[in-house]
């Protein structure tokens, strides 16, 4: 890889999904490709039981500008994502799941919204495609825990997708809060930089 720093990276945690890396470099590829050149895709193992690596490995070797990290046993996404933004060097990090219900396509949008000044740009979706019994937990755990932290005001975070773009000092404040229990939508939502949303659709999973 060269050593000249990438303006975008992309970040997504992968965890048995050995029939999606493919499909996921090549659409994060092309819409990227259309932004800059000088791009990254970080791809974190999570601990997978199936060949999700061995895609990971192929597509590092098809373009230097794919790099993986393989974690020794399964984390979880946050802590995943953690290890991803650690590694990574852009200007700006996108982060989005590797099942693709997040089209990379709005990658685009979020970069428009981060060059108006804002320093982190989430997405609410429009649609959710999952069941009742996850979506009433979902909001359950970001009420409490935003009522934990005091942030009265803030959005119920199980509107908030995991699609969203960073600036480099977000990433880096982000990367310095040691909580043990960290959630990645909500420590960046309490770190206190500004923010802005656009709206999505949720996309049927790959």
């Amino acid at each position: 890889m060269t050593d000249k720093k990438p303006y975008i990276s992309i970040v997504s945690p992968v965890y048995q999904s050995e029939g999606i890396v493919d499909e996921l470099v090549k659409r994060i590829t092309e819409e990227v490709t259309r932004i800059t050149e000088e791009f990254e895709i970080v791809l974190v193992e999570d601990g997978s039981s199936d060949q999700s690596w061995k895609k990971i490995e192929k597509n590092c070797k098809a373009d230097k500008r794919v790099k993986g990290i393989k974690l020794s046993r399964n984390f979880g996404q946050h802590y995943a994502i953690t290890a991803g933004l650690k590694e990574s060097r852009g200007d700006y990090v996108v982060v989005m799941d590797c099942d693709l219900q997040d089209n990379p396509k709005y990658i685009y949008k979020l970069l428009e919204k981060a060059k108006d000044g804002n320093d982190i740009v989430l997405t609410i979706h429009k649609n959710r495609e999952h069941g009742i019994i996850k979506n009433i937990f979902s909001k359950i755990f970001h009420r409490v825990f935003n009522w934990l932290v005091g942030n009265k005001n803030l959005r119920s975070g199980s509107q908030y997708g995991a699609l969203s773009l960073l600036t480099r000092k977000v990433v880096q404040a982000f990367s310095e809060f040691n909580d043990y229990h960290r959630h990645y939508l909500s420590a960046i939502r309490w770190l206190g930089f500004s923010k802005t949303e656009i709206t999505v659709e949720h996309e049927e999973r790959l």
